[in-house]
């Protein structure tokens, strides 16, 4: 994922779009657990970059929530751990939103029959 991050600030918008896609599918397919975890924790990263066009913080945001919804490898936990540090960007009044999309999608994924 260094590489990634690496080459993210020297890409085009439309190759950081691929990376994305490309990320998004790898969290996706996880079945460890373990490198869906490292995928989410990276598109939080990048969605929260000052730097990124809106179209690219949206593109992260949707490949992250489509994991952290989607996944069944994906414990209430974590999605807790997401809707507070949704909570901590609408306390710090930044990101607001987003934020508050976000914790929405997260919430009721929790909520869902399993």
């Amino acid at each position: 994922f260094q590489l990634i991050k690496q080459s993210w600030t020297t890409e085009t918008n439309r190759a950081r779009e691929k990376l994305l896609v490309l990320v998004g599918k790898l969290g996706k397919e996880d079945r460890g657990g373990k490198i869906c975890t490292q995928v989410l924790e990276l598109l939080w990263e990048l969605a929260h970059l000052d730097t990124l066009p809106t179209e690219i913080v949206e593109q992260a945001l949707r490949s992250h929530s489509s994991i952290l919804v989607d996944s069944f490898n994906i414990k209430d936990q974590v999605r807790r751990q997401y809707v507070m540090l949704c909570i901590e960007d609408i306390k710090k009044g930044v990101w607001v939103v987003p934020a508050f999309k976000q914790m929405l999608k997260y919430l009721r994924a929790m909520n869902r029959p399993v």
